[in-house]
């Protein structure tokens, strides 16, 4: 009741404050003695933002700290599912309230402010994506029962999925069926999060957090980090933070709405291959990169991008200040990072002693049960969306791999393309592991995501994120060729939680995938000449950017490369580079010539692999991604 008082005098007589602080106060000291979490973040986060916005005085700065510790407190409580979802939107402004307050400080001449604020702004995302990781678990003490409890668990959560993707079963068993699939998911979450070991991946350990020093000196000479805070509450500003070897800067960017909007009307030109996209592309360039760019010190070759919000859908490589002139990616390598708490981590975590061969494991076009075969969740795909025939370019793109890159490389093509493969496959030593595949996205449980394998040996074929984090993928590169491989759930402080989050939970140091649905053909394209580059040494990022820009010069549309973006640390692998040999040469030739004969057939509309359903709910097909809305 008092809370509810304060909270009203704020909002409706704000020249009571003196007298809502009070109740508020009083509010908290009973939530403290009788030690209700919940009552204690949300009475103080109350009289936190409330002070804010009466004074930015130190006291109502360090009682916005104490607010975010009592929140996180909190956050640690829950195993995960909705609760932990909800929490995170309804206290992420807390964080950009309090960034913004710091910035308005430091604009008013308290320069220690602007590493207070950077500060903030990892800890709004490091510590939700920590808190993750302690839920879901990458580095698990079992004792042998709760291992084999965990496995059972497993094991029936893939009897059950398959009863429900045959199709048995009256609909009240099935309702039924989903339900005890929600149970035994959330059983695996509280067994990994009971035999977590509190060291997880050095730095995202408890509370360390590194520095603005600490990333400045792991950035290399020539990269820049870029922050992005795109305010999720109207009366905050939105910023980005540039980081360099040497210095920090700040700029304002439009409001989060505002962002959203534009983000989508440019999506939707660039995937419609409309050539009125490039107004747009200045647009957002104005908005987002022209006081950054401007102020990077000369030589800077390579950005990291923290994505915000909507920002987490946009093609950076595609944007531009005008039609005539260079695009970012042409000017700059760009990577992805979850925050640069994450991507700190996964630089230091590289290995040094990594062995020099190269070892890839290659699984193209998996056979899917077809006709009357076809699972009922699965034909629902299908049947709506046109969507899950062979994939015949994605043999292509593998075969080219591998003999591009060399012996070491593994292909396991249709029947044999199995989830029970890669399961009961050593992974040690494992330097690439690639998937040219369909998948499905679901945007509400996103543990339940799959890449689409071919099913058998007690396997079900979906490979979802849950199963993925048992894989031990350290220091791997992934790449998932498919639709919209990189997406999933945005989350305010979390990220985008999907197939690309999962392997990095699993150990991997970078994951390439795809921001929208492509074409069989034009992924195949894109990814022989992304190996044939690799092989020559680059790193991972470097190969990339290659790519990108021959496809760029060689007139392919926006659509066809843009979409493809590296998550993680852009020197991932060190692929031992290969002697060009006068075949090899030739090889390459002819791929180029066949990419380029590729690319001009745009009549051909197959389009790749991705989808977003609900695993647990066969009865009505799933939603297209085609239709998915911020």
């Amino acid at each position: 009741l008092l809370t509810i008082m304060g909270t009203r005098l704020i909002e409706e007589e704000p020249e009571r404050f003196a007298e809502a602080e009070r109740y508020l106060l009083e509010a908290l000291e009973i939530a403290l003695e009788k030690g209700n979490r919940l009552r204690i973040a949300s009475t103080i986060s109350t009289l936190s933002q409330a002070r804010l916005r009466h004074r930015r005085d130190p006291e109502s700065l360090a009682l916005a700290e104490q607010a975010l510790d009592a929140v996180e407190v909190l956050q640690g409580w829950q195993t995960g599912g909705t609760m932990g979802t909800v929490l995170r939107a309804r206290y992420a402004p807390q964080y950009y309230e309090l960034f913004d307050a710091l910035l308005h400080e430091w604009e008013a001449g308290d320069v220690g402010r602007l590493d207070e604020a950077f500060r903030v702004s990892e800890r709004y995302r490091a510590r939700a994506l920590r808190s993750h990781l302690q839920r879901l678990g990458v580095h698990l003490e079992l004792d042998e029962d709760d291992a084999a409890r965990l496995e059972r668990t497993s094991r029936a959560i893939t009897a059950l999925q398959l009863r429900l993707l045959r199709g048995e079963g009256t609909a009240p068993e099935r309702e039924r069926w989903s339900r005890e699939v929600s149970g035994l998911e959330e059983e695996m979450r509280l067994l990994r999060a009971a035999g977590l070991t509190r060291e997880i991946r050095g730095s995202l350990a408890a509370d360390d957090l590194p520095s603005r020093r600490e990333v400045q000196d792991t950035l290399g000479a020539r990269e820049a980090l870029l922050t992005f805070m795109s305010s999720t509450d109207p009366a905050s500003r939105s910023w980005v933070l540039v980081l360099t070897p040497t210095g920090l800067s700040v700029h304002p960017i439009p409001p989060r709405r505002e962002l959203a909007s534009a983000v989508r009307l440019w999506l939707g030109l660039i995937t419609e291959r409309d050539a009125t996209a490039t107004a747009s592309a200045a647009r957002l360039w104005k908005d987002l990169l022209a006081g950054p760019v401007d102020a990077l010190p000369e030589g800077i070759t390579r950005l990291v991008i923290v994505p915000d919000g909507p920002l987490h859908e946009l093609p950076f490589d595609a944007l531009r200040p005008a039609r005539d002139a260079p695009s970012l990616g042409e000017r700059f390598e760009i990577s992805l990072a979850p925050s640069a708490t994450v991507w700190t981590a996964l630089r230091r975590a590289r290995d040094a002693d990594a062995p020099a061969e190269g070892r890839g494991l290659f699984f193209a076009d998996p056979w899917l049960p077809r006709g009357e075969e076809t699972p009922a969740l699965l034909r629902g795909v299908r049947d709506e969306l046109g969507g899950l025939g062979p994939l015949p370019h994605a043999r292509d793109e593998a075969r080219v791999a591998q003999r591009e890159l060399g012996s070491g490389i593994e292909v396991l093509e249709g029947r044999l393309a199995r989830e029970a493969a890669l399961k009961t496959r050593s992974l040690e030593g494992l330097r690439i592991l690639h998937f040219a595949a369909h998948s499905v996205l679901d945007g509400e449980i996103p543990e339940r995501s799959s890449v689409l394998m071919a099913p058998g040996d007690g396997e079900d074929g979906l490979l979802q994120a849950r199963e993925i984090l048992d894989l031990e993928l350290d220091g791997v590169l992934v790449a998932l060729s498919a639709c919209r491989s990189i997406t999933g759930r945005p989350v305010d402080g979390e990220g985008v939680l999907g197939l690309s989050h999962a392997f990095l939970q699993a150990g991997a140091s970078a994951v390439v995938g795809t921001l929208w649905p492509v074409r069989d053909d034009e992924a195949a394209v894109f990814m022989r000449e992304f190996y044939a580059r690799l092989a020559r040494g680059p790193s991972p990022l470097s190969a990339l950017a290659e790519t990108k820009r021959a496809l760029a010069a060689r007139g392919a549309p926006a659509a066809a490369w843009a979409g493809v973006v590296l998550i993680g640390d852009a020197d991932a692998i060190a692929w031992p580079a290969r002697s060009r040999s006068g075949s090899g040469r030739l090889g390459i030739l002819l791929a180029s010539i066949f990419g380029l004969l590729a690319l001009a057939a745009i009549a051909r509309l197959a389009i790749r692999r991705r989808r977003t359903g609900h695993l647990a709910a066969p009865a009505g097909p799933p939603r297209s991604s085609r239709h998915d809305t911020e």
